[in-house]
């Protein structure tokens, strides 16, 4: 290959290469890039349920955790020098005549926070906008990572001449209590909520063991506050005098019991983060409804959408070998996927074995669970049959409060509804992520 070049030692071993990059740029940014992940591949990771569930808390957090993966990966043009135990805003004046550039060092600019005030520079803000800023404490002449509950909360920005852009360092609460930052006006949460919505926040936090709620910065607080609240999220219109309640971020937050009916006075919820609580019952049927319809976005275990705590589904031929598989989704989104596979020593083989695949599937069951109800699974008969042999056989099994429900299809026999339902449960279990694969001498079958 030509534009490559290996420098050997006095016993004919590789140690170096040269790479002509005008021939081979493309090779050396591939090289480049394994370097780098081999870099960081003791950095701290973010767990993949933590990204999802930031997805259910609004456009801000998503954005902050796409960039705080995306910060990890290409590194940052901005360098944020925290002194230890800091929490607060560190903002700066982008563009500011007559003032310094931010330091340098080794190409990236360096943000030492100013407490109370905006940190001024002649620099320009393209490129170097908050969530970009890659932040560090600074401990005399040492550099430590921040600790794993404090990074960038909040982000604000004021365009025009010059511009000032902002991040919150701190933890939850911290951030939760504080105001806005320098130079801004009151946020649009300032403005309260109807009474029936802070009847129904208040009713929340009451059943739900509020006051040993991990975070309730604010709850039950002053009328006018309730979008200050801890996981409140508003909406308002201009000229109204309340605002809507229009999301609510309580995962992993520690809230048990049951929610109650009075909780759905939120008639504008359109997102409901609950995942990773102690709770039980299920939620209130008006949410249900919503939530069924497309209105309203959750984010929960299953039991608190559907009575239904597995599905069982197997697929089987009376006549070609390794064709049957099962599948069982449990109410903890954990999927199991039995599959017959067949020896592989030749045409003449014929033993088998039992491939398992473990797995999880996210918010789909709830789904599919109502959608087997209402195709009127629990009114079919317990088996379809036709008068032939050699025909594939499904058979799938709800337990449903408690109580197990089985219906037999061979070939095919069953109704329109039944179809529908064994033909979902199969596309559901196509979207299964899956995370482990093993093998057994044979499959368990009904």
């Amino acid at each position: 290959m030509t534009g490559i070049q290996f420098i050997t030692d006095d016993r004919g071993r590789k140690t170096a290469v040269v790479i002509d990059l005008k021939k081979h740029g493309a090779l050396w940014e591939d090289i480049e890039d394994v370097l780098v992940s081999r870099s960081r591949r003791r950095e701290k990771r973010i767990p993949l349920e933590k990204v999802k569930a930031g997805l259910m808390s609004g456009v801000g957090t998503v954005v902050l955790l796409f960039l705080a993966l995306a910060g990890r990966a290409f590194g940052a043009d901005v360098v944020v020098l925290l002194p230890e135990n800091f929490s607060g805003w560190v903002c700066v004046d982008f563009g500011v005549a007559g003032a310094r550039p931010l330091p340098r060092e080794k190409g990236a600019a360096v943000i030492k926070p100013l407490a109370g005030e905006a940190l001024k520079t002649s620099d320009k803000a393209a490129g170097m906008e908050p969530w970009g800023w890659k932040a560090w404490l600074q401990i005399k002449r040492e550099r430590r990572p921040l600790p794993e509950d404090l990074y960038a909360r909040r982000v604000r920005s004021l365009t025009g001449p010059v511009e000032r852009h902002c991040a919150f360092y701190g933890n939850e609460d911290q951030a939760d209590a504080a105001a806005e930052p320098p130079g801004f006006g009151p946020s649009r949460d300032a403005q309260g909520v109807s009474v029936e919505e802070r009847r129904g926040l208040i009713a929340l936090f009451e059943a739900t063991d509020g006051m040993h709620w991990k975070h309730r910065v604010g709850w039950l607080g002053p009328t006018g506050t309730e979008c200050r609240w801890h996981g409140v999220e508003c909406e308002s219109t201009p000229g109204e005098a309340t605002a809507r309640v229009v999301g609510l971020q309580l995962g992993s937050n520690n809230l048990g019991g049951a929610i109650p009916a009075s909780a759905s006075r939120l008639m504008h919820l359109n997102r409901l983060s609950l995942f990773g609580n102690r709770l039980a019952g299920s939620l209130p049927d008006p949410w249900i409804r919503r939530w069924q319809a497309g209105e309203l976005d959750v984010l929960a275990e299953m039991p608190l959408l559907t009575g239904v705590s597995e599905i069982d589904f197997e697929s089987s031929s009376s006549s070609i070998l390794c064709r049957s598989h099962r599948i069982v989704f449990h109410a903890d989104l954990s999927v199991t996927l039995y599959t017959d596979r067949c020896g592989e020593a030749g045409p003449a083989d014929r033993s088998t074995f039992c491939e398992v695949k473990e797995g999880r599937v996210w918010w789909d069951v709830a789904r599919l669970a109502w959608l087997i109800e209402r195709n009127g699974f629990y009114s079919l008969r317990e088996d379809y049959n036709r008068n032939t042999t050699d025909l594939g056989c499904e058979k799938t099994r709800v337990t449903r409060n408690g109580e197990r429900h089985e219906v037999v299809d061979y070939g095919g026999a069953g109704p329109f509804e039944l179809w529908v339902i064994e033909t979902a449960i199969e596309g559901v279990a196509a979207s299964v992520e899956w995370d482990k694969t093993t093998t057994q001498p044979a499959c368990p079958r009904w």
